[in-house]
Order: structure tokens, then sequence, then C-alpha cells
């Protein structure tokens, strides 16, 4: 009986044990899929390289039991951020148990059953700002109740990839958040009421004018190099290259994160490029940030640098009878819908300044997007451009904006709440005149302008695939063949010693093509294109009989360079 006992309880051991690795293994796969969520999940956010705080504070009209200090405005304000990105993350890949970490109760019941709504539906909803009253404060510190204004995109994808439905809006809500475990949740969110943001009048685009412009980076700091080694000597030298040019425009770049970065400059990179708090001229909200009397405690930030940047090369510009059209998201790799309320931010600080500054004609939002629809789905940059467009005219209704697609096939794209209409001309130059036709006679009687034209000089091989004589013979004929355009913008100015793989690609050719587009080469010398160039560009300005293509000029004028047969 005793041994019966013993194997009773034996068996009994071996099932509770057999049962417990049973309920572990069940637990050990909820977790497994749970972290394979949060991985799937953590690609869509781990989108935005900078964290920036989606929530503007505003003061309260009512006294609270407790007051909301600024450490309490940074632990909600990243907590409201990160929920709305998370929920917006969730929409994209389907995966929804993330949402438990932002969302608690009824919030989390509502944001799990949209984001999975939104999945199954192709569409797809992002919080671009929000703007936040405090109307409620526990006086335990664990409940706070916001009276909110928010910016918000909704639209949908069709079978197709293309852009559905597009709107959007203002929306006011109560939001509650409780205090858990050190981090804030969102209990409920209520919606009360929604308006449409809608467009303001158009901008006038009669004074905008004919322009011959340049897009320019220096010689030796292209593309990503270019803001980080600014070189103000350097910047003032190729702008009076560029006005020998009779060009009258330029056309800059601003890489996507360009203002965003709140981090103080190290002493040794400020000593590299030194910068004066009161160099930030032109109203915006870096120049209120920069204004405080904490400054005098602190190195510049990024952002601060920057900027006083930007307003030295629209100053520089200025100064030279040049107008500006500055390219807002360069080189911008995801649109993400976790990212949108970055993007907003950057136009926020950016929009006071562009609408200020005289240099400045009108703005490209982005290079070249059409080139992202096939990788990126059509509708969600579509999507994000319709967005950033309408957001950034709210902001500085009077400055004009386009898009600067790469292809005449997408010129007419969004048009509908564009300003100025243009694209990029590389294609067969015999049919740049036939394409460019096709889109005034479809434009609505807005300025089109190609923002970019360029040809390569280099030669690999016996004056293949290019020369310089020929490069020069190339851009005059593609000029004239769109002199009845508004514009014509050449690329580039300068001769690149080492294209950002970034930008061009890892292709050795490509780079090696992409290295002899220039004006002047690599020497700092004037390829024959430069004059051809400069004399075609006046007679499109005056409007007068544009450079006869069928031989070189017999007296170029350029004794440093001689130009090789062809």
């Amino acid at each position: 009986m005793k041994k019966l006992g013993l194997i009773t309880v034996w068996g009994i051991s071996v099932a509770l044990l057999v049962s417990a690795m049973v309920v572990a293994s069940s637990a050990y796969t909820d977790v497994k899929q749970r972290q394979i969520e949060y991985d799937y999940i953590a690609d869509a956010l781990a989108v935005p390289s900078l964290k920036i705080d989606m929530v503007r504070w505003q003061p309260s009209k009512n006294s609270l039991a407790r007051v909301v200090t600024e450490a309490d405005r940074e632990t909600v304000g990243t907590a409201i951020t990160e929920a709305w990105n998370a929920h917006a993350a969730a929409q994209h890949v389907g995966q929804t148990a993330v949402l438990a970490d932002y969302f608690t109760d009824t919030a989390l019941n509502r944001a799990v059953q949209s984001a999975e709504m939104a999945h199954a539906s192709d569409t797809r909803m992002a919080v671009l700002a929000v703007s936040a009253e405090p109307v409620f404060h526990h006086l335990d510190g664990t409940l706070m109740q916001l009276m909110v204004e928010m910016q918000v995109a909704r639209y949908s994808i069709n079978d197709d990839e293309s852009l559905g439905l597009f709107r959007l809006t203002r929306e006011t809500a109560l939001t509650t958040l409780v205090e858990k475990t050190s981090r804030w949740e969102i209990l409920s969110h209520e919606r009360i009421d929604a308006e449409p943001i809608r467009l303001p009048p158009s901008p006038d685009t009669n004074a905008i004018g004919a322009m011959a412009g340049i897009n320019y980076y220096p010689a030796k700091t292209p593309w990503r190099d270019f803001w980080p080694s600014y070189e103000r000597n350097i910047i003032e030298q190729d702008f009076n290259l560029i006005a020998d040019l009779d060009a009258n425009t330029i056309r800059i770049f601003l890489p996507h994160d360009f203002g965003l970065n709140d981090n103080e400059l190290s002493n040794a990179a400020l000593a590299e490029t030194p910068f004066h708090f009161d160099s930030l001229k032109y109203d915006s909200p870096i120049k209120t940030a920069a204004s405080g009397d904490a400054r005098k405690n602190r190195n510049p930030t990024v952002a601060e640098h920057q900027f006083a940047k930007l307003e030295h090369l629209l100053d520089a510009a200025h100064a030279k009878g040049l107008k500006v059209i500055p390219t807002l998201f360069d080189l911008k790799q995801d649109y993400d819908l976790a990212g949108w309320s970055n993007d907003h931010h950057k136009l926020s600080r950016l929009a006071p300044l562009l609408a200020n500054h005289p240099a400045v004609s009108y703005v490209d939002l982005k290079n070249e997007p059409d080139l992202d629809f096939q990788h990126h789905v059509r509708a969600r940059v579509e999507a994000w451009l319709r967005s950033m467009t309408m957001t950034f005219k709210n902001l500085a209704p009077d400055v004009p904006v386009t898009i600067g697609w790469a292809s005449h096939r997408d010129a007419l794209t969004l048009s509908n709440i564009l300003d100025v209409l243009t694209y990029h001309d590389y294609a067969d130059p015999s049919l740049s005149a036939q394409r460019l036709d096709d889109i005034l006679a479809r434009s609505a009687d807005k300025p089109v302008m190609i923002t970019e034209i360029g040809e390569t000089s280099f030669t690999a091989l016996a004056r293949w695939p290019s020369s310089e004589v020929a490069q020069a013979r190339k851009l005059s004929a593609r000029i004239e063949a769109l002199d009845s355009s508004d514009g014509i913008f050449l690329w580039t100015l300068h001769d690149f010693p080492a294209p950002d793989p970034l930008a061009v690609g890892q292709s050795f050719w490509i780079r090696q093509l992409q290295a002899h587009f220039g004006l002047y080469g690599l020497d700092g010398q004037p390829k024959p294109a430069a004059e051809f160039v400069r004399q075609a560009l006046t007679d499109f300005l005056e409007g007068a009989q544009h450079v006869t293509t069928t031989a070189p000029r017999p007296d170029i004028g350029l004794p440093a360079r001689t130009p090789e047969p062809e």
C-alpha cells in the first residue's frame, strides 16, 4: 500500500510536471509569437531617425488640481506620439499586439479594432500634429485629461495601388491618459468634432516670371555632405559663377531631416563652422527657441546651425539677384505613416522663413517622388504628397508650391493642388518639344518649368559615350527645344569627384556618368558647355533666337581649356 502510494504520488508529480511544461510551452509560444509581432511592427516603428514629440502644448484656461510640469509635458507628449505612431504602424503591418503598450481599456479595444479594419480594407490614418490643452490633472498625478486638436490624414488604396479617397481633417477630441508603472497610456479618446482642412486661395504666380536656373551643389560637398560641410566663401564664389552664366535662379536641396535635430553641437563641430545666435534674422520657431536666455549656457543645436546656413545661402543669392527654389524633402527613403508627424513638424519650422525671405520664389516639395511609386506604393506616396502640400500651403499661403517629377508622364499628377508644374527632361532630346507641348496643352495656364536637364561629358574611350563638346551641343539643343517653357534648370554647375551612392546608386558606370554633368570641370575651369549655356540662357530669357547647334562656337573664349575634337 505504501509502495502504491509512492507510485500514485510520483504519477501525480509527473502529471503536474507535464502539465506545467505544456502551460510553459504554450506561454513560450505566446511570448514568441508576440515577439515576432513586435519585431515585425518594430520595422514600421523604427522609421523616424529622430524622435520628435508631435504634441504642442497650450496653457490651461482653468486652474488644475495639480500643476502640469515640463517633465509631465515631456512624458505625456512622448506617450501620445508613440501611441499614434504605433497605431499607424499596426495598420500597415496588420499586427496589433504592440498597441497594448500604449493604449488601455476602452481606448485599446478601439485602437485594435480600427487598426485591424484599416489593414483589412486598405485604408490608412496618420496623425500629423496634436495641440493639447490640459483640462484635468488628478492630485496624485496619475490621471490627466487633455482637450486636443489633431491634424489627421486618411486615405484609401485602390486595387491597382493607386490613391482612392483622401481627406485631411482637423479634429477635436477629449483624450484621457493614465500613468501605469512609470509610463502613460491612453485610457480613452473621444472625438468631439471634425472639419476638413481646405486649401487656401492659390497664390499669384505672375510674379515668378521666366527662370533660367542651375541645380546647385558645391563641387566637393554634394548631396549629404553639403549642409554639414557648408562653407560660406565657396557658396558666394559659386553664386558669382552662376550669375556670370546669366542664370537668374538656383534650385537647392534640403535633406528630409533638415531642421529637425535639436541636439546641441559639439565644441569641435562648432569650431569647424562658426555660428552666432544673432545670425538668425527671420522669424521661425527655430529663431524663437534660440532667442531665450537659455541659449547663453549652451551651444546651438544642429537645427539652429542648419537654419543659420540656410539664411546665409538665401541672403547670398539675394545679394547676387538670384531667386531660390528650395526642394524640401530630398533623399527621403520612406513614406511610412509613423514618420509623417516629423515631416509636418519640419514644415512648421521651415514655412515662416521660406515665406518671408525675398529670395524664395516658390518651393519644390519633393524631388522625383514618382521614382518611389513602385517601391513604396503609389497611393501612400501620393497621400503623403497631398498631406504635406496642403500642410505647407496652409502654413505659407502666399508661397507657390510644385513637385519636381522625374518624368513628363507624371507632370500633371496632383496638378489640382500645385501652383507650378515641373518635371525633368533627360529622355530623347528629339522629343523634348513634343513632351513640353503636351504638358502645356493641359496645364490650365499654370507655369510649366523643366527643373532638370543635363548631359554628361564623361569619356571612357575615344569620346564615348560623350565628350565636352558633345555635352555643349546637346545642352544647347535641348534648351532650344524647350524654349516655350516658363523655366529651364541645368544639372549641374560642377563636376563631382565623388557622387553620393545614396543618391545615384553603387554602379561604377553610373557614378562616372554622374560625376561629369557639370558646366565646370574637376579642375574648376569652365567646359565648352559653360559658354554655350550662358548664351542659350540669355537668349531664353530675352525670348531671342536660341543658339544653333550645328557647329561649336568659334570663339568660346576658354584659354584655360582646349575643347577636344568631336
